[in-house]
């Protein structure tokens, strides 16, 4: 292989890698995702996904549904232990061990923001582990 074959073999390795990951920066402004897929709320249903590395947190940290609607909230802890507390509705997931998970479920009859937060102490990043709910009118 000469000089010309590997500089335009590297480059197209390095578009191939550089393009996706670019795009996945920009839709998700940056925020290191976890391990395994996730999805927005669908069907009634919400995988929060909780880790505390370096930009951790919750993943989604925002999350829209609409006033009177019940949703399902499956929160899987991906390093440690965690809880999902939502203080103004005393809503409580209780403990989510690492690789497990646990399903909650809530009924939003006020529109508003309410705001989550884990309940167990995980690292000296636990402060980052907030999201909000946004509830809108139906």
């Amino acid at each position: 292989m000469d000089r010309e074959e590997l500089i335009l073999t590297v480059s197209v390795i390095l578009v191939l890698i550089l393009i996706p990951t670019a795009a996945i920066y920009i839709k998700y402004n940056g925020k290191t995702l976890p391990i395994g897929p996730w999805k927005e709320k669908q069907e009634g249903t919400v995988i929060v996904y909780a880790w505390t590395q370096e930009d951790g947190g919750w993943m989604p940290n925002e999350i829209i549904v609409k006033k009177g609607e019940t949703v399902t909230f499956v929160i899987r802890s991906m390093d440690m232990a965690h809880g999902l507390i939502i203080p103004e509705l005393n809503v409580d997931s209780g403990v989510v061990k690492p690789g497990s998970e646990k399903s909650i479920q809530v009924t939003f009859e006020k529109p508003g923001i309410y705001v989550f937060y884990c309940s167990v102490y995980c690292s000296p990043l636990h402060y980052k582990m907030t999201g909000k709910i946004i509830v809108v009118e139906g």
